[in-house]
């Protein structure tokens, strides 16, 4: 099941889920337009106590394709997104996204900040 559908029950509207400064909205279905993309490639199978640091990791993402934008696959081994199953980082604003972190957080980050950093993916250095 995709994340989204996960989280439907705790929100009001699907417009969350669309960022103003995309031209395209997300509906709601599996095929719709979405730009947010979760850590799939980390976070997949980890409950809360696993994580080693839930404020350093990023849970979501704004993302684009050409993969899977409702996905972010990072590897931190070659330090590189994997873009054939998750979509890419969308920095639309000021070379910068808007990130949601696992202990709820959200704030506005550069990517160049975050682009090769396994703290912000992995929770370690």
């Amino acid at each position: 099941m995709l994340w989204m559908f996960m989280v439907y029950p705790y929100i009001k509207s699907v417009q969350v889920f669309n960022c103003p400064s995309v031209q395209t909205t997300f509906t709601g279905g599996y095929t719709g337009d979405m730009r947010y993309g979760y850590n799939s490639g980390y976070l997949a199978d980890k409950q809360d106590a696993d994580l080693p640091a839930v404020s350093a990791i990023i849970a979501f993402a704004e993302t684009e394709s050409p993969g899977n934008p409702y996905r972010i696959y990072y590897n931190p081994t070659t330090q590189a997104f994997d873009t054939v199953n998750g979509g890419t980082l969308a920095p639309r604003h000021n070379d910068g996204m808007n990130c949601a972190y696992a202990d709820g957080h959200v704030k506005w980050v550069k990517r160049t900040a975050i682009l090769t950093n396994n703290l912000a993916w992995t929770g370690t250095p």
